[in-house]
């Protein structure tokens, strides 16, 4: 009979709550460049500190992580009008480590790798070049443009969070109600139980650091001139 993964899994974000400390660096986004490539407006950035030791070592564990980027394109208006939207760029990478295979899965909209690599596992985490945001005719002279990246980061995936709760929910018992005559309905008890498992396992989550993160960053106004070339402005 296969054994269940959770329990393991589970101990191992015990484990980790002890073993943090105020030195943790938090995830970093650096735009490297705004650049034409082709006909295309693309930015290259970085990620630094996001595949840390801990979250390498959840998926060795069994844990799948994820790492959501929204970057988006933005034309400046006035301080009373604010800003309009132009364009954006969505993407996910997913990773976990494949035991059997010994090797870390990568995994995006449009492709699936095994790579026993771990440098190449880094670069797909924290390395993000040519990302095309708009082609060159959307930039027009006279106008101030800016860009936004968003990055988040679940180093337990809403697929782990759902099994390991189901799991824990298997494993907390309810009390019994005060009047030991009285049954609560089947319905009851098992929201009770749910609601239990499902605070446990937030609050470690939580608290080991491997709880939803979201990093923002603003690229600085710039404006393009008559011959296309990108200009900063601030």
């Amino acid at each position: 009979m296969k054994r269940s993964p959770w329990p393991s899994i589970f101990c191992f974000l015990i484990a980790a709550l002890s073993a943090i400390t105020a030195t943790a660096q938090e995830a970093r986004v650096v735009i490297d460049s705004l650049r034409w490539e082709a006909s295309a407006f693309c930015v290259d950035f970085h990620v630094d500190s996001l595949l840390t030791t801990a979250l390498l070592n959840g998926m060795q564990r069994g844990l799948t992580s994820s790492a959501q980027l929204r970057v988006q394109l933005w034309r400046k208006r006035s301080r009373w009008f604010g800003s309009t939207f132009l364009a954006e760029r969505y993407y996910e990478i997913k990773s976990t480590y494949e035991a059997w295979e010994k090797k870390y899965s990568l995994v995006t909209a449009g492709e699936r790798r095994l790579t026993g690599s771990l440098d190449l596992v880094r670069r797909w985490w924290e390395q993000h070049r040519g990302v095309a945001l708009a082609e060159t005719k959307q930039l027009q002279p006279g106008r101030r443009y800016f860009v936004t990246i968003e990055l988040i980061i679940e180093p337990v995936s809403k697929e782990n969070l759902n099994e390991i709760r189901g799991w824990l929910a298997g494993e907390v018992k309810p009390s019994a109600p005060r009047d030991s005559t009285q049954q609560a309905p089947a319905d009851t008890t098992a929201a009770r139980t749910n609601s239990v498992s499902g605070r446990l396992l937030n609050l470690i989550v939580n608290l080991t650091g491997f709880g939803k993160q979201v990093v923002t960053i603003q690229s600085g106004v710039f404006g393009v001139d008559m011959n296309g070339r990108l200009l900063r402005q601030n």
